[in-house]
């Protein structure tokens, strides 16, 4: 455990993969779902260090759901929610999220999650990337309500949206839930992100 600022510290750790899950859970809990968690990216070539950690620095992400995911070498369901309930907070390997709270309408839901987004960065002036992601289970028809609100939230901000993905990009499972995440662009992270890309799970 090494210190990484004031207030902040980072975590390396060795975990088998069918332990993960719960170790995941774990550090969600004692942290309150705030944090960087980089589990799944050592499968792929690293991005460059600092391209890597200028998108750290200029992305957030937050996520709700109706409805957990079972993962298999868990046996159940990573948290429990009654008919009107919503977990936030969710993490993408089926994590419990912050709390629970009643389930509003989708609007609702959108201007809880850009408040909590838009208080974190200053994104002011910014050209941004949208994604609206499904958790799995979430239809696509469902994801586009979702981003028409997002885009009227961030045109009354007066913040320009440069490029939308609406779609399932990262899932978790049978999870029915849906997360948005803003990245604040600049020149060269416009040209990385509209460069080809063709692979299973993403394509530009």
């Amino acid at each position: 455990m090494n210190p990484a600022g004031e207030g902040k510290q980072t975590v390396e750790a060795e975990v088998p993969m069918a332990e993960m899950h719960d170790f995941c859970t774990y550090v969600r809990q004692v942290t309150q779902g705030r944090g960087s968690f980089t589990f799944t990216f050592e499968r792929y070539e690293e991005a460059p260090s600092n391209v890597a950690q200028k998108v750290i620095d200029n992305v957030r992400t937050m996520g709700v759901a109706i409805r957990p995911c079972t993962v298999p070498a868990a046996g159940k369901p990573g948290f429990e929610l009654g008919e009107d309930e919503m977990e936030v907070g969710i993490g993408i390997h089926g994590e419990p999220g912050t709390h629970k709270e009643a389930l509003p309408p989708a609007d609702e839901i959108v201007d809880h999650i850009l408040d909590k987004i838009l208080s974190d960065i200053d994104y002011t002036g910014h050209e941004v990337a949208v994604m609206v992601n499904s958790s799995g289970a979430t239809p696509l028809m469902e994801l586009f309500i979702i981003n028409n609100h997002v885009a009227d939230v961030l045109a009354a901000k007066g913040i320009k949206v440069y490029k939308t993905y609406v779609g399932e990009y990262m899932t978790s499972l049978e999870m029915e839930g849906f997360s948005v995440s803003l990245l604040r662009l600049d020149d060269e992270l416009k040209v990385l992100l509209d460069a080809h890309a063709d692979t299973i799970a993403f394509k530009a």
